[in-house]
């Protein structure tokens, strides 16, 4: 069959994020596949509407104003005169608020599919949030299928809500453009000779650095495990100002150089300086750093929860811990500076060959393209 579908979004190239990182890949290889995506993209950064045509389809940029139901409107009326509506085969809403809130509607309106895709912070936050459980449980049962990119948000959407479809579609990477260059090589060396001390393993805790990525738990079991002197702390993302202001408060115990949000690509010489990366989430989806890192055959000190659950093994991807248990959380780090160079790079090697084997792009748009097959408009 061939699929025609109507993406909605609120995370997409140019914006940031491992979201709009997501969206922005899946949306790529279903068109590479065959497959006709029009992305309508609420975008906090526009300032009009914006219709772009590009292989394999149109990106239609709306800008999402103050009065949210002003924009939806505004963007059903496009819709309602859009002359591809009716080759539309199936309404896809990736996460975010925004989609949530508009999608189930259009999608009856429209009379097609419509496939919920959830990441991490959509149902983990939403779930718990008075104002927004409404919407997210309108959105799930509205569904004809909602995809997930870890095994516990089936489970607890399962649970909740019995008679919705549901489908396990973990994140995805193309290792053939995502790869260490001599260069890059050289760039994390001359960077760790700068500004590492000799003897010291670099941690690298990279993304957006928000609450429920638990960075301060993490830097309170480096303090209690004793080991902080043997490590240099590498933060690339954003970090919250109580983070900030715990290492200012802290800073005499932990060594650390700090850098602003950057291109992916951009990332790779700072992974290369990585000895390990660290994932202490309470709760999350399956992170794009956990892909990119396993990809360059990087182990990981990672809590088990969510797609770190899912992927990794403790003792062959690295060290896990239970999520905010400190004291286990101090453990692994302790094991972690026990392990010698050469089980480090075994493990590292069982990341890339599990990220190959279980997790390419390619396996990723399979579990899309079932799902579209599955759930096809009769």
């Amino acid at each position: 069959m061939n699929f025609h579908l109507l993406w909605i979004t609120e995370n997409y190239f140019p914006s940031k994020g491992g979201m709009a990182e997501s969206c922005d890949r899946i949306v790529y290889h279903l068109r590479q596949r065959g497959v006709t995506v029009d992305v309508l993209y609420f975008s906090q950064r526009a300032t009009r509407i914006q219709h772009e045509i590009v292989q394999g389809g149109k990106t239609l940029t709306f800008p999402i104003e103050e009065e949210m139901a002003h924009s939806f409107n505004l963007a059903w009326n496009f819709l309602e005169n859009y002359e591809e509506k009716t080759r539309f085969t199936h309404l896809v809403a990736f996460g975010g608020f925004a989609p949530l809130v508009c999608s189930p509607i259009y999608a009856a309106w429209l009379d097609l599919p419509l496939i919920t895709l959830i990441r991490g912070n959509d149902f983990d936050a939403g779930i718990f949030y008075p104002r927004r459980r409404a919407i997210l449980q309108d959105a799930l049962q509205s569904s004809a299928c909602v995809c997930s990119v870890s095994k516990d948000k089936i489970w607890k959407i399962n649970r909740l809500y019995p008679q919705v479809n549901t489908a396990y579609t973990p994140n995805g990477i193309d290792l053939d453009n995502w790869h260490l260059l001599a260069s890059d090589r050289q760039r994390a060396h001359e960077w760790r000779n700068e500004n590492v001390e000799p003897g010291r393993r670099v941690i690298g805790l990279f993304g957006q650095l928000k609450a429920k990525k638990g960075v301060q738990f993490f830097l309170r079991a480096l303090g209690i495990s004793a080991w902080a002197p043997q490590a240099h702390l590498l933060f690339i993302g954003d970090l919250n100002e109580e983070i900030e202001d715990f290492l200012k408060d802290y800073q005499e115990h932990f060594s650390y150089s700090q850098y602003e949000f950057m291109d992916r690509f951009s990332l790779l010489p700072y992974y290369a300086v990585c000895d390990v990366i660290a994932i202490p989430s309470y709760y999350d989806g399956l992170p794009n750093v956990l892909m990119e890192a396993g990809a360059l055959g990087i182990p990981f000190i990672a809590s088990k929860v969510a797609g770190m659950a899912d992927v990794l093994e403790d003792q062959k991807h690295g060290f896990l811990f239970q999520p905010g248990d400190t004291k286990d959380c101090a453990r692994a780090i302790h094991e972690f500076f026990q392990a010698n160079e050469l089980v480090l790079k075994d493990m590292g090697n069982q990341c890339y060959l599990t990220i190959k084997t279980q997790l390419s792009h390619t396996q990723e748009c399979d579990r899309y393209l079932e799902v579209f097959e599955n759930y096809a408009k009769k």
